[in-house]
């Protein structure tokens, strides 16, 4: 399968992306690491009859989806393609760690079983919170390949309704959620910490634990990613966009865009992603 890792014409430097082989039998797992100090265009090719996976650990890029959508992918997020697909994708300033997973589907029956390879669309299908994929990475003892397959059957079938049927009832997972629906709230650890019964301390604690960072920082998160979305979805102006998501001002929301994803605003609506 080709996977080549260069750029459209205007990027004059190839930029090298290191793969390392985790595991191989009738599919490859890599892992791929690379450190970009402007955004990168890469130029991915997956070949007919073949499926590929990526899963980011670390970084963000811009991936192509139908009907000129773009979407942001990010850590603990996976999209999928499936052959023939000559795409662009857009990664982020900054150092990326992701895995790759590379399948022909014909000696993987079971990937047949799959309504999105079924429906046999050349487009990217993504999946959020497969958080254990960064745990993963040093499982390559005896079974390894089952549960390598294991983990990808259940991303790409359930994804994010398995993780709210899991986590439905925890008040983190609430709390996260409402942040998520409304980042542009003046969100404040106290009133976080009330809306979990939590005090202060005890919700800065849990919610790094189970989240991965702490309350403020996933709020800026969240920001950035509705601006993201903002961006790529409109033409309003940098202020307008700020304070639609909760920043106030423009400076502040590109300090957090270039912090969370690799990317300015403009650097944003100028990725030229795509399909060949």
């Amino acid at each position: 399968m080709k996977v080549p890792s260069g750029g459209r014409s205007r990027n004059r430097e190839i930029r090298t992306i290191e793969r390392e082989r985790l595991f191989e039998s009738t599919f490859s797992v890599w892992q791929c690491t690379a450190e970009f100090d402007e955004p990168f265009m890469r130029h991915l090719q997956v070949q007919e009859g073949w499926l590929w996976a990526g899963v980011c650990i670390a970084g963000a890029v811009i991936v192509p989806g139908s009907s000129h959508e773009r979407f942001l992918c990010h850590h603990s997020h996976m999209f999928a393609g499936q052959g023939s697909l000559n795409a662009y994708l857009a990664y982020g300033r900054g150092r990326h760690t992701w895995i790759e997973i590379e399948s022909p589907i014909d000696e993987m029956r079971v990937l047949q079983s799959l309504d999105y390879l079924k429906a046999g669309a050349t487009t990217f299908s993504t999946v959020e919170n497969v958080v254990q994929w960064d745990d993963a990475r040093s499982d390559t003892g005896e079974g390894a390949g089952i549960r390598w397959v294991s983990m990808l059957l259940d991303a790409l079938s359930h994804g994010n309704e398995r993780d709210r049927r899991q986590h439905s009832d925890s008040p983190i997972a609430e709390l996260t959620r409402s942040v998520m629906d409304d980042p542009a709230h003046p969100w404040t650890l106290q009133e976080a910490a009330y809306q979990a019964g939590y005090s202060p301390f005890h919700l800065s604690r849990a919610f790094k634990s189970q989240v991965g960072v702490g309350f403020p920082v996933f709020v800026q998160r969240c920001r950035a990613q509705a601006a993201f979305r903002y961006i790529v979805s409109g033409t309003e102006s940098a202020d307008t966009i700020a304070r639609a998501c909760g920043f106030g001002q423009a400076h502040a929301m590109r300090v957090a865009l270039k912090e969370f994803c690799g990317f300015l605003p403009n650097e944003i609506r100028a990725a030229d992603v795509g399909f060949a």
